[in-house]
């Protein structure tokens, strides 16, 4: 990821090795990170539960086809114009350590409490992403019919129709690329759209061995492995897939859809992504705090926890915009 992130030195609130280094891994080990385009600013002097916005000029209508002549002035036209907005919201967790302060602008804090928060923050972050996520798509696809004969309910006002009744297959794959050029999508990286699923599909996924069905990433040529995204596992039929394994499975929710003999039919779900699918809005990015003195004990007790402030928003709504970067492929039953 790009995300820029605060130096924090020169104080005894944190040096580099609290904040920039440890949090830069956590980042990379999100793996829905890769669907966020990072903020450019941030937004200064706002609160937790205060609201941040800007705005977006969508696709002007109609095309300029008619021919002019010289003595014609070259028309205008107005693009949409929208605003939206987001809540930001601060999280933070902290947990006690004990240790002792070596002068004023480093802090002796264990190693394992301050991996043990990198892991917190990393998972918390996956999920809030993964709720932006479903809060914000705009279309969703539910796999119907059976293998032999596949169907599909694709619905775009972002509420899944119906339940999912087999696993994923190539037909998938095809209808997935096929709808989001439809739905004027943007490629992510300009020419494939993402996928990011749960563990269920990469079984699925690799099972594919048809002429031009799944290339697993290890097989990519040297271009094509150039600027791989955390955890993808390969490509199909112009889409390249993430396993997410963390938020995608929390709870055996996003893994376990589909309706069957039995419950919890495994057929796991996933999100077909485009360009700018989610926007994130930070008024202050996630770090490091210590505190040295917790129950004024000389400096014997201290606590440590991450903390962030902002929040991630779908910028395009189709039922609003008229364009969309989100395909929930998911069920009715669990959502």
């Amino acid at each position: 990821m790009s995300q820029l992130w605060s130096e924090i030195s020169g104080t005894i609130f944190g040096n580099p090795e609290l904040s920039k280094q440890q949090l830069a891994i956590a980042y990379r080990s999100m793996r829905l990170a890769d669907v966020v385009t990072p903020s450019k600013e941030y937004f200064l002097n706002k609160q937790s539960g205060q609201s941040v916005g800007w705005r977006l000029v969508g696709r002007i209508a109609g095309l300029a086809t008619t021919a002019l002549l010289e003595t014609q002035k070259v028309p205008f036209a107005k693009p949409p114009e929208f605003t939206v907005s987001a809540t930001v919201s601060r999280y933070a967790l902290a947990i006690a350590t004990f240790g002792v302060r070596k002068d004023l602008d480093r802090i002796n804090v264990d190693e394992a409490n301050i991996r043990t928060l990198r892991d917190n923050l990393a998972r918390t972050y996956n999920r809030l992403i993964y709720n932006a996520l479903v809060a914000g798509r705009s279309f969703a696809y539910v796999a119907t019919g059976t293998v032999a004969s596949p169907t599909l309910n694709f619905t775009t006002s972002g509420t899944p129709s119906g339940n999912a009744a087999r696993r994923f297959i190539r037909f998938d794959v095809v209808k997935l690329g096929r709808l989001a050029v439809q739905y004027n999508i943007p490629p992510m990286d300009g020419q494939n759209y993402a996928m990011f699923t749960s563990p269920s599909m990469k079984e699925d996924l690799e099972l594919d061995t048809a002429v031009n069905g799944f290339v697993d990433v290890k097989k990519y040529a040297n271009s094509g492995a150039e600027g791989l995204m955390n955890g993808e596992i390969g490509s199909a039929g112009g889409i390249r897939f993430v396993v997410d394994n963390d938020a995608m499975n929390v709870n055996l929710v996003s893994e376990n859809i589909g309706v069957g003999a039995t419950t919890n039919v495994g057929f796991g779900s996933g999100f077909l992504c485009g360009a700018d699918a989610l926007k994130e809005a930070v008024v202050q990015p996630p770090h490091f705090r210590v505190n040295t003195n917790i129950s004024s004990d000389f400096n014997n007790q201290m606590g440590v926890c991450w903390q962030g402030l902002q929040t991630w928003l779908a910028e395009w709504n189709f039922t609003a915009h008229g364009q969309g970067a989100i395909i929930h492929y998911t069920t009715a039953a669990n959502t």
